[in-house]
C-alpha cells in the first residue's frame, strides 16, 4: 500500500491499541545514577532470538561490600528478515526449502548468532562511553549452538557463520560467553509482544534475580547437541533436506534439478513472487520438450541451487593449491590460464565440485549416458568444459565401472584351458608323415577356367605343400594326393574336414582290403574331425594373405599361377618358427624349410667317392646334424 492510503480496519485497530498503551510512558522512572564509587563493575549482556525478531540487553552489576545492585543500561532489537521461513507454507518448511528463497541469516540458529553479534556491538559502544571504569564482561545466550560456534568447537563452518563468528571473537573472548536457560533470559521480552504494564511487573529494569547472588549460584552452561553444530538449518533432519528427498527418489542429476525447478515455481507462487517467462529449455540436457514447460531461467536457478549444495563440503584442504573465487551467484570457480581468451565464461572458469559427492556422481552418470556411454578420457574432456571435478579420473572410473551396459559389453570372455595336442602332432616324425589337408579357391585363369589350391601342412613341423586342382571331384583330389606322395613321401595320418571330395576319397579308401595293403606298406587313413583343423585353417589364411598382395586383380595362365603358388609355398616354408635374436652370433631361427631340404654339403663330393671310409663318415655326420636339428626343434619350438 502507498504512504497516503488509509490503514485497513484491522491494522488501524492494532495501531490504536499500541498508541494508547504509550500514554503510560510518563510514569516510567529510570534511575540515572548507576555507577557508585568503590564498586566492582560487571557488564552482563543477554542475547535472544525468535522467529519474529532478535535482540540484546545489557545490565550493569555493581558490587559494594557485598551489596549488589543491577540496572539496565541499554537494549537493541531487530525484526526478522522480511523473507523469513515463517512466511513459507509448512510443507515447504518440512522439505527445508527455506534457503532457496531467503537470505542465509533467516534461520533460527543464524538469528541467534546475529543476536550475539548485536550484543557484542552494543557492548563496544557502551565501553566507549564508560571509559572511566573497569568492566568485567559476561555474555549470555540461550542458544547452546551459537555459544559452541563462538567457542570454536566446530572448525569447519559455512561462510555466513564463519564471518560473524570471526567478528564476535575479535571483540570478545570465548571464555566470556555462557549459556543461560530460556526461562532465565530476561532479553526474551524483546522478541515478544508485551504491554507496558506487564513490562513494569517483570525484572526488565533490575535484571534476573540470580544475578544478585554469588557467582557460584549462576546457571551452568548446558550441553549442546553436536549434530546441530554442523547443521545450522533450524533442526531439520538431514534426510528430510529437499536435495536428499529428491535425489533419493530420482537418482538423476538433471531430473533432480528439473523437479526442484517445479518446487521453486510452486513456492514462489505461494509467496506471491511468480514471474512470467516464455523462454523454452527444450535444448537442456535430460529435458523432454513434450512435457517440460519450464523456462530456462527457472531451470538454471534450480541447477545453481543444486551445485551450491554439492559444494557444501568444499574447503581449503580438498581444493589444495587451486586458485578459486566466487562469482556473482556465490558459486566457487577455479581460475585458469584461459581468463583472457574469448571462450565462454564456464569454459574459462569451471565450477569446482567434489568427486566424492553423490550429486556429482549423478552428474557424471547423466553425462555418461547422454554422450552414448563415452569412455573415461572422453567423459573427462566433456565434463572439463564446465566443471572442475576434484579427483575426476577416479570418480569417472568408478561411475563407468558401475554402468551395467558398459560392464556387459566390456566383460572378459570366458577362457578355457587348452587341451593337450594329439599324439600325431607331437611325435618327431618325418615331414608330412602326419598332415592336414584343406582346399582354397577358386581362382580364375586367362582361358576363363577355374582352379583351386590344395594345401598340405605338416602337423609337426608346420611346413606346407601347395598343389593346383581343376575339379572338385574325388578323382581330381586323388590325383593331387598321388602327386603329393610322389614328391613328399607317404602319409601316415591325414586331418581334414568333411568336404565332399575329401569324404569321397575317404570312402574309396575304405573299400580297400587294408589287411593286404598293410602287409606291403605302412598304414594310412583319414581323420575327418573339423575341430582338428585349426592348424591348417590358420595357414590357409597366411596363403590367402600372400596371394592377395601378389596377384591383386591380375589374371594369370595356369603355368604362371603354378609358379606364383610355388613361390608362395617357399615363402611360407621360410617363416621362422622360433624367436629371432638381435645378436648376430646366435643361431639362426628354425624354419619349416630346415626339415624339408637336405643340409648343404661342406666337403667336395668327388673326394668322398674316392675313399669309402670318408663317405661313411660323411653320412654319419649328416645323421648327427639331423638329430641335432630335431633336438633344437624340440627344445625351442
Amino acid at each position: 500500500m502507498k504512504w497516503d492510503e488509509p490503514l485497513p480496519t484491522e491494522l488501524n485497530k492494532q495501531f490504536s491499541v499500541w498508541f494508547t498503551d504509550f500514554k503510560s510512558l510518563p510514569t516510567i522512572k529510570v534511575p540515572r545514577c548507576v555507577v557508585e564509587p568503590r564498586c566492582s563493575f560487571q557488564l552482563h549482556t543477554f542475547c535472544v532470538a525468535s522467529s519474529e525478531a532478535y535482540g540484546t540487553v545489557t545490565f550493569l552489576r555493581c558490587d559494594v561490600d557485598s551489596l549488589v545492585s543491577v540496572n539496565v543500561l541499554q537494549s537493541r532489537s531487530r525484526i526478522k528478515p522480511i523473507d523469513d521461513p515463517a512466511t513459507i507454507p509448512p510443507k515447504l518448511i518440512h522439505l527445508n526449502i527455506c534457503d532457496v528463497f531467503n537470505p542465509p541469516g533467516s534461520t533460527i540458529l543464524r538469528l541467534e548468532l546475529l543476536s550475539c553479534l548485536l550484543g557484542v556491538r552494543l557492548v563496544n559502544s557502551l565501553q566507549e562511553a564508560l571509559t572511566t571504569i573497569t568492566l568485567k564482561r559476561f555474555f549470555w545466550s540461550d542458544s547452546s549452538v551459537a555459544v559452541n560456534w563462538i567457542h570454536g568447537i566446530d572448525k569447519v563452518r559455512p561462510v555466513f557463520i564463519e564471518n560473524r563468528v570471526t567478528e564476535i571473537r575479535k571483540s570478545s573472548f570465548p571464555e566470556e560467553w555462557r549459556h543461560v536457560p530460556v526461562e532465565h533470559n530476561v532479553a526474551d521480552i524483546l522478541t515478544r509482544e508485551r504491554k507496558l504494564k506487564k513490562i513494569f511487573q517483570t525484572s526488565w529494569w533490575l535484571g534476573p534475580s540470580w544475578l544478585k547472588d554469588d557467582m557460584s549460584s549462576w546457571p551452568v552452561s548446558a550441553a549442546c547437541d553436536h549434530n546441530l553444530i554442523h547443521d545450522d538449518r533450524a533442526a531439520v533432519p538431514d534426510d528430510e533436506n529437499i536435495f536428499h528427498v529428491l535425489f533419493a527418489k530420482y537418482s538423476s542429476f538433471y531430473k533432480t534439478v528439473r523437479v526442484l525447478a517445479y518446487v521453486m515455481r510452486i513456492a514462489k507462487r505461494l509467496l506471491g513472487r511468480s514471474t512470467d517467462s516464455t523462454e523454452s529449455i527444450g535444448s537442456v540436457k535430460g529435458a523432454d520438450p513434450k512435457t517440460i514447460i519450464l523456462s530456462s531461467e527457472e531451470f538454471l536457478d534450480a541447477e545453481i541451487m543444486v551445485l551450491k549444495h554439492a559444494q557444501r563440503n568444499l574447503n581449503v584442504v580438498n581444493m589444495g593449491d587451486l586458485s578459486t573465487f566466487k562469482d556473482t551467484k556465490n558459486i566457487i570457480r577455479v581460475k585458469t590460464k584461459l581468463t583472457n581468451c574469448s571462450f565462454e565464461a564456464e569454459f574459462k572458469a569451471p565450477i569446482v565440485l567434489d568427486g566424492a559427492d553423490s550429486l556429482v556422481k549423478a552428474l557424471i552418470r547423466d553425462t555418461h549416458l547422454y554422450n552414448s556411454h563415452a569412455s573415461v578420457s572422453t567423459l573427462i574432456t566433456i565434463l572439463r568444459e564446465k566443471f572442475w571435478i576434484l579427483r575426476n579420473r577416479k570418480s569417472v572410473k568408478q561411475v563407468i565401472g558401475n554402468c551395467v551396459p558398459c560392464k556387459r559389453f566390456s566383460a572378459k570372455h570366458c577362457e578355457r584351458a587348452d587341451a593337450p595336442l594329439p599324439i600325431q602332432r607331437v611325435e618327431q616324425l618325418h615331414p608330412f608323415e602326419t598332415c592336414g589337408i584343406d582346399l582354397a579357391g577358386p581362382l580364375f585363369l586367362k582361358d576363363q577356367s577355374k582352379v583351386g589350391i590344395v594345401l598340405f601342412t605338416c602337423s609337426v613341423y608346420r611346413a606346407v605343400h601347395l598343389e593346383l586342382y581343376s575339379s572338385l571331384s574325388t578323382d581330381a583330389f586323388l590325383r593331387v594326393l598321388r602327386r603329393f606322395m610322389a614328391r613328399r613321401g607317404r602319409i601316415r595320418t591325414i586331418f581334414c574336414d568333411n568336404g565332399t571330395n575329401l569324404r569321397g576319397a575317404y570312402n574309396a579308401l575304405q573299400e580297400l582290403d587294408w589287411a593286404r595293403v598293410t602287409g606291403a606298406i605302412q598304414g594310412s587313413g583319414f581323420v575327418s574331425s573339423p575341430w582338428y583343423g585349426w592348424h591348417f585353417e590358420r595357414l590357409i589364411g597366411v596363403m590367402k594373405h600372400l596371394l592377395k598382395r601378389v596377384l591383386g586383380h591380375s589374371i594369370l595362365s595356369y603355368e604362371e599361377l603354378e609358379t606364383v603358388v610355388a613361390d608362395v609355398e617357399g615363402t611360407i616354408n621360410s617363416r621362422p618358427l622360433t624367436d629371432i635374436s638381435n645378436d648376430l652370433h646366435d643361431l639362426e631361427p628354425l624354419t619349416p624349410a630346415h626339415f624339408l631340404h637336405s643340409l648343404p654339403s661342406v666337403e667336395p663330393i668327388d673326394l668322398d667317392l674316392v675313399e669309402g671310409d670318408r663317405l661313411r663318415l660323411r653320412l654319419n655326420c649328416m645323421q648327427e646334424l639331423r638329430e641335432e636339428l630335431r633336438s633344437r626343434f624340440k627344445k625351442e619350438y
